[in-house]
């Protein structure tokens, strides 16, 4: 089975062969006549990994940490929905992975100003509406500095499960439409947006939805949405399944989810750990 690393160099070799200018469409084809075989949601994920102004780049190896984009990786440019040319920086500009005030990682193009909010392209001229939902259904009965607070850490939980697929279950990469590379982290539908769409190894969909706090039955009808839309729209025929996350699973939410084998219910834990600072600030040089 071909690594992620050679499929990026497959990416590369595409891009060389065809020209500046293509698609993500024109070079996931080219790579799967050539290399028969080749997984297409792999490709597709490796196209983002080394497109620099793409702005889900960031859950993708080796673009989880701060970094100028100055590697190897760097040689495609998004210059439309799907389409793509060679990365070049004086016409371009430098972009980088920073990481925001909130602490979540991000793109920027350099010369704009810091701390300015980047457009999301993928979210960008559709017609799509985001529904009741919105961002995310906020507890209503909260205060608003607690409204942030939640918000802030559903957005750096569905980051870092986003970059881990791996503990909800082996195999999962993120979903990518290849035509428009809409990446599957808050993947807009006409219902909503999805907290993370990913495939699986036999290229069927799970549908994950996340609550920092307790997952109520609420959650199942949002989730079994979903995955119905999924299932219309996007399977043509393969398996959708779903994954609920939460700190906590309520009763309700286990009655209603029992009688439903194609969703899993899963709680978290996190680790918070002080340590006392030194009472002596370090020597100078």
């Amino acid at each position: 089975m071909r690594g992620p690393i050679e499929v990026w160099r497959m990416v590369r070799e595409a891009i060389d062969a065809i020209g500046p200018r293509t698609t993500n469409v024109a070079i996931r084809d080219w790579i799967q006549k050539k290399y028969r075989g080749t997984n297409a949601g792999t490709i597709s994920c490796s196209i983002i990994t080394c497109t620099v102004n793409h702005d889900t780049r960031v859950y993708y190896y080796p673009n989880v940490r701060p970094r100028a984009a100055i590697t190897e990786y760097e040689f495609l440019y998004r210059c439309g929905r799907g389409q793509l040319e060679f990365y070049d920086p004086t016409r371009h500009g430098a972009w980088v992975i920073e990481e925001s005030e909130g602490g979540r990682l991000r793109v920027r193009k350099v010369d704009t100003v810091p701390g300015e909010a980047i457009e999301s392209p993928l979210e960008s001229g559709g017609d799509f509406k985001s529904g009741s939902r919105g961002q995310h259904a906020l507890d209503t009965e909260r205060g608003e500095d607690d409204a942030h607070v939640q918000f802030a850490l559903e957005s750096h939980l569905r980051d870092y499960v986003a970059r881990n697929l791996g503990l909800i279950e082996n195999g999962l990469e993120l979903y990518v439409d290849e035509e428009t590379d809409s990446a599957g982290v808050e993947f807009v539908t006409p219902l909503g947006r999805i907290d993370i769409l990913a495939v699986d190894t036999d290229a069927g969909f799970v549908v994950v939805e996340l609550k920092v706090s307790r997952g109520s039955d609420v959650v199942f009808g949002q989730i079994a949405s979903y995955m119905a839309w999924v299932e219309r729209h996007l399977a043509k025929g393969k398996r959708v399944r779903g994954f609920i996350i939460a700190n906590s699973i309520t009763e309700n939410l286990r009655y209603a989810a029992s009688r439903d084998s194609s969703v899993c219910l899963m709680e978290y834990e996190l680790e918070f750990r002080l340590n006392r600072a030194a009472d002596k600030p370090e020597a100078g040089p």
